[in-house]
């Protein structure tokens, strides 16, 4: 019996090579696969914004791959490959489980996902912290506007890795990002987390929702 499940295993695996292998192109391209009880790997790191493709499959018995927050939850039959597309708009941790009785052990089958990246301020919050001014505050939305009162710099969205001299030297830094809609500022958060800066908030809305 073991080595029967040990040749499935390996079945699967060899399924998963080629997406293993892209995977060390692209980390949001992620292989999996579903057993009783558990998801390989036990935790996913992907960024936020960024597509990200999860190829499963199952080496026992049909399991279910849901992670509620993102409104996802799809059946993963045994030997068969599963793609699953989504673009997280959420940082932090969240559960992953299956969503399909696969046995007594059902309840324990999790795993977890990370998302890193930068997180969403309102302008009411930005309000509240402009008063403590413990923070850079930037605007990268070009043709250049009325900055918001207590802006400690201006960059073009698309020329953020050209002045990275104007930036805080320390990469743990809280920097908050707006424009005028909030489409520019989160390529620049985007832009700001690839180099190093780990505390980026980007305005919602942008300016327009500011006044």
């Amino acid at each position: 019996m073991r080595k029967i499940i040990r040749l499935v295993f390996c079945g699967a695996l060899y399924l998963m090579v080629p997406y293993m292998v892209m995977a060390q192109d692209n980390p949001n391209e992620i292989g999996v696969i579903a057993k009783r009880f558990d998801f390989l790997p036990r935790k996913i790191e992907v960024k936020r914004g960024e597509l990200v493709k999860i190829y499963i499959t199952s080496i026992d018995v049909a399991h279910g791959f849901a992670i509620d927050t993102f409104g996802i939850d799809e059946k993963v039959e045994k030997g068969k490959l599963t793609i699953i597309e989504f673009t997280p708009d959420k940082t932090g941790e969240f559960e992953i489980k299956c969503s399909i009785f696969c046995g007594a052990g059902h309840g324990r089958m999790k795993s977890k996902l990370i998302v890193a990246g930068y997180q969403d301020i309102t302008a009411s919050e930005l309000k509240a912290a402009l008063e403590k001014d413990d923070f850079f505050l930037l605007d990268v939305h070009i043709p250049e506007q009325k900055h918001i009162e207590g802006t400690d710099a201006f960059i073009p969205y698309n020329e953020i890795e050209k002045y990275i001299d104007k930036l805080p030297k320390h990469k743990d830094t809280k920097i908050v990002v707006y424009c005028r809609t909030g489409s520019m500022s989160s390529e620049a958060s985007r832009t700001l987390l690839r180099l190093g800066y780990n505390n980026v908030y980007n305005l919602v809305g942008g300016i327009k929702v500011w006044k």
